[in-house]
């Protein structure tokens, strides 16, 4: 049978699990048994990262609506968007929860939850090129977009 990018795999379905088990960690109420290590953080930096990723987050949610999945692998009729939030990362919805959780993470000075939304930030890593490659097979546009666009923090313009 031949390669198809919208065809899930075990990679899909691995990596979706893992990621709900991340977010399962997170909300886990460890305050008594792992310290609350962090230096305080002013809460403005803390909400200006949750508020950030409101903005990014929700921004992609809005713009991919109904061809929105929690796997990698795109939808059949899935049409590629490039503007927007898309515009400034090529997957603002991972960036989105990262910069959520981290602010929130910041607020409550919680160790344990930065170093989930640590891993979680590595899945995601993984977790979008693995759907980089399918979105590539997709789109022949996408190779352009790649050079253009971050992945999951914006470009820095001098570079």
């Amino acid at each position: 049978m031949p390669y198809s990018p919208i065809q899930k795999t075990a990679w899909d379905y691995g990596l979706v699990g893992i990621q709900v088990l991340l977010g399962l960690a997170y909300l886990l109420p460890v305050g008594a048994y792992w310290p609350e290590a962090l230096p305080h953080t002013p809460g403005w930096v803390a909400g200006l990262a949750i508020g950030l990723g409101l903005f990014m987050g929700g921004n992609g949610l809005w713009q991919i609506r109904e061809h929105l999945s929690p796997f990698p692998s795109p939808k059949a009729h899935a049409q590629l968007v490039t503007d927007g939030a898309y515009a400034l990362v090529r997957h603002p919805i991972y960036t989105g929860i990262v910069l959520i959780l981290a602010g929130y993470a910041l607020y409550t000075s919680h160790a344990y939850r930065l170093a989930i939304t640590g891993l979680l930030l590595l899945l995601f890593y993984f977790k979008s090129g693995y759907e980089e490659r399918k979105l590539q097979a997709m789109f022949s546009e996408y190779r352009w977009y790649k050079k253009r666009v971050g992945r999951l923090w914006p470009r820095l313009p001098w570079r």
